[in-house]
């Protein structure tokens, strides 16, 4: 639902799709925050849970963009 939410975003945005998409991911991880508190039993605050998550998705879309732009 968040990639679909995402292209219609991009279509409608413009020029600041990446402002769009953006504020959208970062909306998800902020309301995805109450609900992994309660069925996971963390006990991070929500700034500690908004860096793990850049992190993460750094680490885990890294490798596939540097492999595409590695022929370049």
């Amino acid at each position: 639902m968040l990639f679909l939410s995402s292209v219609l975003v991009v279509v409608a945005a413009g020029p600041y799709a990446w402002v769009a998409v953006l504020a959208l991911v970062l909306g998800a991880w902020i309301g995805d925050y109450p609900s992994r508190r309660v069925l996971l039993d963390e006990r991070w605050t929500l700034a500690t849970c908004l860096r793990w998550q850049v992190r993460f998705s750094v680490a885990w879309l890294g490798l596939p963009f540097m492999l595409l732009v590695a022929p370049a």
